[in-house]
């Protein structure tokens, strides 16, 4: 380490002579970041003290990440995306019967404690009866009720049509032989006379 007399000695040094722009010591969380910068750009920060361990380090980043597709895969940041997976049968006849019952005894269910249910439930073996595939989130489940309940007003409401289509007919049908009964008396009663 070299030491100067004036603020100028060391100017001009600093524009001529030979030196070296290095920290007397660097803090471990400065190595850290350093080891982090060329994990993820791939550009190396080389000091004497660090040039083995920077060395090491890129053997170890080559060796563990492969080719550029692999490492584009891996990260924090990176969001994954998962498949959405169709319920199944066994799945869906399960969450059916369960809506029935709840709308037969007049009781919304609860789908946070469905889904927990769910997790849980076993066959007669004991074995769980879904798998985790099969589990299904509160959401799933709550818009899965929400549309057997908009299933369930349409065929009532058809159901309620149906049945004032056929009262009408019926009162209809009902006024004629109303009519036709009176016709029928009234005649017999005029052939009597």
């Amino acid at each position: 380490m070299l030491t100067f007399k004036s603020q100028q000695e060391a100017d001009a040094h600093m524009d001529t002579g030979k030196h070296n722009k290095e920290l007397e010591s660097e803090s471990l969380y400065d190595t850290i970041r350093k080891k982090w910068v060329c994990r993820v750009t791939g550009v190396t920060v080389v000091g004497k003290r660090q040039e083995t361990a920077v060395r090491v380090f890129d053997q170890e980043a080559q060796s563990s990440a492969g080719t550029d597709e692999d490492r584009k895969t891996k990260g924090w940041a990176l969001k994954s995306t998962k498949k959405p997976s169709r319920m199944t049968d066994k799945t869906k006849t399960y969450l059916v019967n369960i809506f029935e019952h709840g709308s037969q005894i007049g009781h919304k269910v609860d789908p946070v404690q469905v889904s927990r249910q769910m997790k849980l439930e076993k066959d007669v073996d004991g074995k769980l009866l879904f798998k985790p595939d099969e589990w299904r989130t509160p959401q799933q489940i709550s818009q899965l009720f929400s549309h057997l309940a908009a299933a369930q007003k349409q065929v009532d409401k058809e159901d309620v049509a149906a049945e004032e289509t056929e009262l009408t007919l019926m009162t209809i049908a009902g006024g004629k032989r109303i009519h036709c009964i009176q016709l029928v008396t009234s005649r017999t009663a005029v052939e009597k006379y």
